[in-house]
């Protein structure tokens, strides 16, 4: 219960206020102009050992869009913990984005000091830059590469095992429609991340395949399906365990949501189910995280 407090003093005000400064922004600029907003509430289960594992822990979701114009869109996602806030424009030359982002977490000053660690805080700013384009009429690409820097407020650990650093994220966003039962969207999304921690047993790279499809199952539910694979190889022998840690990663993320709920045209109710695990060649590096989230969106 206390990290839930916490959870909700912290993260879920810093939500709340983030939308406030959107929403404020965004109408001064958009003239009778359509948007979304979308958000919601739900539980995170996490099981970790490197992180700060919690049971039924509280997790807000936001995501929302203004189209100022026909060229010009500004945009706020949640991605995990993550806020991104940013805008879109378009051009004859293709799709521009640009967005800054941050988060705030919790984990261990010594993770591998079972008896004795204590939490700290942990915090993430980052930069977005991405380029979309059209390789045919139902084919659109985005090409993106995100920067973050990761600081913790303390670390307890040997320098060759600090996990403070950069990381670096590019990823080929594939999206295919194809014209038969009322539209159905491919997705294929190839991604690569890279990690300069500043002790050298924490540096790793990850290397991730994404696939899923979206589709509308009846003329008022829709249904998303995005499956992640993939694995992280750190590069230096880790001190401790003797050895290179290795670990395979799956990820399967799912979204339903009800259009038009009870009558109310421009409402949605969506339910969204995640379940992340990694399975290491070191039990101490094995993970599992699962969300539950139920949203409401508005559009206008």
């Amino acid at each position: 219960m206390k990290y839930i407090a916490e959870s909700i003093n912290k993260y879920f005000i810093l939500n709340i206020f983030i939308l406030t400064v959107f929403i404020v922004t965004s109408t001064l600029f958009a003239k009778d102009e359509k948007g979304f907003i979308n958000t919601g509430v739900g539980s995170l289960n996490k099981d970790s050992n490197i992180d700060f594992g919690v049971k039924d822990s509280l997790v807000v979701y936001l995501e929302g869009e203004y189209k100022v114009n026909e060229e010009r869109y500004l945009y706020i996602r949640n991605i995990d913990e993550y806020i991104l806030i940013g805008s879109m424009i378009i051009t004859d030359y293709g799709m521009f984005d640009i967005g800054l982002g941050g988060s705030y977490t919790q984990g261990w000053d010594n993770p591998f000091d079972i008896n004795s660690r204590k939490k700290i805080d942990i915090y993430e700013i980052g930069l977005s830059l991405g380029y979309g384009f059209m390789l045919s009429e139902n084919h659109t690409s985005i090409f993106s590469v995100i920067f973050m820097d990761k600081t913790y407020s303390k670390e307890r650990v040997s320098d060759t095992l600090k996990r403070a650093g950069k990381k670096y994220i590019y990823m080929l966003e594939n999206y295919y429609h194809v014209d038969f039962y009322k539209g159905i969207t491919l997705i294929f999304n190839p991604i690569y991340t890279r990690y300069n921690a500043d002790g050298k047993a924490s540096i790793y790279s990850e290397y991730f395949t994404e696939f899923g499809m979206e589709m509308d199952i009846l003329d008022n539910f829709n249904f998303a399906f995005i499956h992640r694979l993939g694995n992280r190889y750190y590069k230096h022998v880790n001190p401790i365990y003797l050895k290179t840690i290795e670990s395979n990663i799956n990820k399967i993320s799912a979204m339903l949501t009800l259009k038009k709920p009870f009558g109310y045209e421009k409402l949605t109710l969506s339910y969204i189910y995640e379940h992340k695990k990694e399975k290491a060649n070191v039990d101490f590096y094995n993970e599992t995280n699962r969300y539950n989230i139920i949203s409401i969106g508005y559009q206008f």
